[in-house]
């Protein structure tokens, strides 16, 4: 697969949100859940066995910034 990053959504980033104050000691990511679908999720995670967590409407997906 060839994808080119530059193209993609940043959801969930330091460069995007920068008043979350994401550690560069920890990788973010996005998800959805089946079970929760009216909802979009993010987090924090680390090689601790812990996650900071966020949430929003999943309506907020296509805003230009998503109060997380």
């Amino acid at each position: 697969m060839n994808a080119d990053v530059a193209n993609e959504a940043d959801f969930f980033s330091n460069a995007s949100y920068p008043d979350l104050h994401i550690d560069s000691s920890v990788y973010p990511f996005v998800f959805l859940d089946e079970d929760s679908k009216k909802y979009i999720f993010s987090g924090e995670g680390s090689v601790l066995p812990e996650f900071k967590m966020y949430y929003a409407p999943v309506a907020e997906m296509n805003a230009l910034k998503i109060i997380w």
